[in-house]
């Protein structure tokens, strides 16, 4: 009895070649993960635009941009809102990870609002967090990092009076320089809007 007709061999192995392919490039990915997440972010600027605007959306630059050019890939301001004196922000330049946000004040004037994205669409954007702005829930959020350990790292930031390297980490109970090389890609220094 044959199960299979004269062209379906072909596209079973076709098939397999590409089951194939997917498990190398996962697996490949996989050991080379936090690599390729640094390589992404100091790649890539990620600005995220929210509020009274045409296309709110987090939208991906090859270089840093100013509000006002994040403002415009989001369509802009919306039409009916009145220009507020804020708007005068739009040669700022933004940083990657920032979240520029057009609200209304009850006369119906536009006012922008900059910050950050939320600390989870960040990480999963590959855009590191500063550690020496990061809040302990913030820090809770990093893969590795637990409330205790997040205590401890803002403990030694207060005492010291911020961080000037990453690998000053080290002097947290708890974290060593194995832990460090895994935190790198998720933690920066001096990010400040």
């Amino acid at each position: 009895m044959n199960f299979l007709s004269r062209s379906q061999p072909g596209a079973v192995l076709l098939v397999a070649l590409v089951l194939l392919s997917v498990y190398s490039l996962s697996h490949h990915t996989q050991h080379g993960k936090s690599r390729k997440s640094t390589e992404v972010s100091a790649k890539y600027i990620f600005i995220q635009v929210v509020g009274k605007v045409k296309s709110p959306g987090i939208y991906c630059f090859d270089q840093g941009v100013t509000v006002g050019e994040a403002l415009a890939r989001a369509g802009g301001p919306l039409s009916s809102l009145s220009h507020g004196d804020e708007l005068t922000w739009a040669k700022v330049q933004t940083l990657n990870g920032s979240r520029i946000q057009i609200i209304t004040e009850p006369r119906g004037v536009a006012v922008l609002k900059l910050g950050w994205m939320a600390v989870p669409i960040r990480l999963a954007l590959g855009v590191p967090l500063d550690i020496n702005q990061a809040s302990v829930a913030d820090l809770t959020q990093v893969p590795g990092i637990n409330d205790e350990l997040a205590d401890r790292i803002v403990a030694l930031r207060v005492r010291r009076g911020g961080f000037s390297k990453l690998d000053s980490l080290c002097e947290v109970k708890g974290i060593g320089p194995a832990t460090v090389r895994r935190l790198k890609p998720y933690l920066a220094l001096g990010t400040k809007h």
